[in-house]
């Protein structure tokens, strides 16, 4: 039960995410891996959204939160696939000859994410920023049932260090506690695994439209074998998310850029936005973005006026 438990709180999200991602992009192609990165994200960025609103109604997570969700979710699931109306799945094309050098990099790349997902599985969160910050939020708001956010409740959220951090971490592992009844730092910890394989995925599909399959794989193979990286994907910082998301808003406004596709553009808003409800950086970060977004809107303009 602890891993179905885990496996429903993970693809749960996977699902709202595919069926987000569907409505905005309608019948326009994405790759594989770029799909499924952006749906983990991007589901699991709203689900902790909709539980903030849901505290802020005083409504109890465990009694109102979960049914809906499943059963919303696995309805547009269905709509979606039976009308055929969006592209959820797409065929799975023949995989590709690799030479000896690509099965190499393929190799290692494969090897540092069973080591991350290893080494999450295998010890508990113990890193003091994650333990005393998002992993304790976590565990008063599965334990209590509710986020508190009254100043007056004995384990109000919003005091200690760090006050006001983002909740969107604490959600998550909330959510995967409550799927699984009980809090299991090790388990919690597949989350961020997770997050480290989606970074991975995103930064392979990103270098593919600069460069061959063999460069891609490289440059993807000496990301995924940085210490610090590797380590970020098992401690349960926000960092790891953090850099997960504003790398998937980057690449989505170069694909709006290269495709001169609107969605695109309104994925890496979301992206942003998402990434800013991970952590206080995520804001400066959105803001460069934005920055960055503006002055291309502007040049393009002007350019098309010359």
């Amino acid at each position: 039960m602890l891993y179905l438990g885990l496996f429903f709180s993970i693809i749960i999200p996977v699902l709202l995410g595919l069926c987000i991602l569907s409505f905005i992009l309608k019948q326009k192609k994405i790759g594989g891996l770029y799909r499924l990165a952006l749906s983990y994200g991007l589901g699991a960025g709203v689900l902790t959204i909709f539980m903030l609103l849901l505290a802020f109604m005083r409504i109890s997570l465990i009694l109102s939160f979960l049914a809906p969700v499943i059963i919303a979710v696995l309805i547009v699931c269905f709509v979606i696939i039976k009308r055929n109306h969006y592209i959820i799945f797409e065929k799975i094309s023949r995989i590709p000859k690799l030479s000896r050098l690509e099965i190499l990099m393929v190799a290692i790349i494969v090897f540092e994410v069973i080591f991350v997902f290893s080494q999450g599985l295998l010890r508990p969160i113990f890193a003091f920023d994650a333990l005393a910050n998002w992993s304790l939020r976590a565990k008063v708001i599965f334990t209590e049932n509710i986020i508190p956010l009254e100043t007056s409740h004995p384990f109000y959220l919003g005091g200690g260090g760090h006050i006001n951090y983002p909740l969107h971490l604490s959600l998550f592992q909330a959510w995967t506690a409550l799927w699984m009844g009980s809090f299991y730092d090790s388990m919690i910890s597949a989350l961020f695994a997770l997050y480290f394989l989606c970074l991975i995925g995103l930064v392979y599909a990103g270098l593919r439209y600069f460069c061959s399959r063999k460069y891609s794989l490289l440059f993807t193979m000496f990301l995924s074998t940085m210490p610090l990286i590797t380590y970020h994907g098992f401690s349960a910082y926000a960092d790891l998310p953090l850099a997960f998301y504003f790398t998937g808003a980057v690449i989505s406004f170069y694909v709006f850029i290269k495709k001169q596709q609107t969605p695109y553009l309104y994925i890496s808003g979301l992206f942003a936005g998402i990434g800013s409800w991970t952590k206080f950086e995520g804001i400066l970060l959105a803001v460069v973005l934005f920055v960055v977004v503006s002055v291309y809107g502007i040049a393009r303009k002007r350019f098309h006026k010359s």
